[in-house]
């Protein structure tokens, strides 16, 4: 590793436009950050001396940091992928959580992007993901949900991944999960890319569907049926338009984005980026989230209604309670863009700066 240790330092961003998870202000203020924490929002004589630090926006777009909510990473120069783009968190869907475990110390160290994860997924003996990608096979039935459950909290999972696939676990045994992580105060997340594995989540009452068919696209019933039981869906369409396999078609991936926003499912930012060996297609690490943001609005999201996913809405269905808003009190996970993302979507890609736990970083010095 290059960088070394850097501390969060006082500085005032001036005359930026913010969006703070929700809306855009409609006049520029000042944000001060201070000791890794958003410390004042607004033009507040109080929370400036002569001796502060600025950094004048000039009419930029300060947001809260990207959230990436479907990731496999396992260096930490792939996290500093993320950071060079503006992601400042990525949640990891499979990696062993001893190893997210060292990458958040050393996030921590280096001031880069923060991880959290899932440790290994549920799956079972025949399924894909077992026989062709390696996964363990550490469930047979419903009767080895709560000993699966129990031994991902002890590892420290942030959250439970459940691999919905035919041949894979049985509504049953996905139900079963649910059931167990609720009980030990986890939230689940079900890979389901075709439209059976997706229905069947539904039906278990997963909280957080990712991917979306690529056989047959989700209609209006069935996206309503997920509103009511469900709480959000991580499409990664920057993965789905790469997949390639007879009866597959990216429009049927889009088709179910358009209905899933039409139905009110509150639609994240994920792209499943990746640098995997075995992973037969691997978006890149950062540079595809913006992608992801691009193909949403593409497929019938308002550029607001993506950002929201990338940030507020990211924090809100994961629980992350201390980011994913311009707000005073949180964590100190910024960006800085030139132009207008709300309008224009392209413009997430213009980063200026990036403050990582009120670490501060310049891509153009990269």
């Amino acid at each position: 590793m290059t960088d070394t240790k850097k501390a969060p330092m006082k500085v005032a961003v001036t005359n930026a436009r913010i969006f703070d998870g929700h809306h855009l202000s409609n006049e520029p203020t000042t944000v001060v950050l201070e000791g890794g924490l958003i410390v004042s929002v607004g033009n507040s004589p109080n929370a400036l001396s002569s001796t502060t630090p600025t950094i004048n926006a000039q009419g930029s777009v300060l947001l809260p940091g990207y959230i990436d909510s479907h990731v496999h990473v396992h260096t930490v120069e792939e996290l500093d992928m993320y950071r060079r783009c503006g992601v400042t968190t990525v949640l990891d869907m499979a990696t062993q959580y001893s190893e997210i475990k060292a990458l958040r110390e050393a996030a921590v160290e280096r001031g880069t992007t923060d991880v959290r994860g899932a440790s290994t997924p549920a799956t079972v003996a025949d399924s894909m993901h077992c026989r062709r990608m390696g996964v363990p096979a550490l469930v047979k039935s419903a009767a080895d949900a709560a000993g699966f459950v129990e031994g991902r909290r002890a590892e420290g999972a942030d959250y439970i991944k459940i691999i919905a696939d035919v041949p894979g676990p049985d509504v049953a045994t996905i139900r079963g999960i649910v059931d167990a992580a609720h009980a030990n105060g986890l939230s689940t997340v079900a890979h389901a890319a075709t439209y059976e594995p997706f229905q069947m989540a539904i039906e278990a009452n997963v909280d957080i569907i990712t991917h979306v068919p690529l056989d047959q696209p989700i209609d209006l019933q069935l996206s309503s049926v997920m509103k009511q039981r469900c709480r959000a869906a991580v499409p990664t369409l920057a993965m789905m338009e790469q997949i390639k396999f007879p009866g597959a078609s990216y429009d049927f991936s889009r088709e179910s984005v358009a209905s899933l926003h039409a139905a009110g499912v509150p639609i994240l930012v994920g792209t499943d980026a990746n640098q995997e060996p075995v992973a037969p297609l691997r978006p890149v690490p950062g540079e595809s989230f913006h992608r992801e943001l691009e193909l949403l609005v593409e497929a019938g999201l308002t550029p607001l209604d993506a950002l929201r996913g990338a940030t507020s809405l990211a924090a809100l269905h994961f629980g992350l309670d201390d980011r994913g808003s311009v707000r005073e009190g949180l964590r100190a996970d910024l960006v800085l863009v030139d132009g207008d993302p709300t309008r224009d979507i392209q413009a997430s890609r213009l980063v200026r700066r990036v403050w990582c736990a009120g670490i501060e970083y310049d891509p153009s010095s990269a």
